[in-house]
């Protein structure tokens, strides 16, 4: 897991893991379909769940750098090759769901309509 370290001036300082995982020569030789003892698909989702892992890392370390400054008040916070700002932002949105329900034909004249892929992975 990672050390966080917090030092003088509003500056933190993370420590990342001791050894840190990486597409290593055989994944490589997989991904170019040169390995038969393995599939593409196969270092694709050790990929992916190494993802999700430094994904949940990462939540983690926003969530307590968050809490840390709502705590002292900061609103800014500088590291040697980073910097975070949490600060409140205000902005206007249109209500869609009222819109149609209380001027449909607008929102449907002004609604529209496109077409994509959704690639999921479960």
């Amino acid at each position: 897991m990672n050390k966080i370290t917090w030092l003088d001036g509003n500056q933190i300082q993370i420590t990342p893991p001791k050894r840190t995982k990486k597409v290593t020569g055989t994944r490589f030789a997989t991904i170019l379909g040169l390995n038969p003892w393995s599939t593409s698909f196969e270092i694709w989702c050790a990929i992916t769940r190494l993802s999700e892992e430094v994904s949940a890392t990462l939540d983690s370390l926003r969530d307590t750098l968050k809490t840390y400054m709502t705590e002292n008040g900061l609103d800014t916070v500088t590291g040697s090759e980073h910097k975070a700002s949490y600060k409140k932002v205000t902005s206007s949105r249109l209500d869609s769901a009222a819109l149609k329900k209380e001027l449909p034909e607008i929102a449907a004249k002004y609604t529209k309509t496109t077409e994509t892929r959704r690639f999921l992975f479960v």
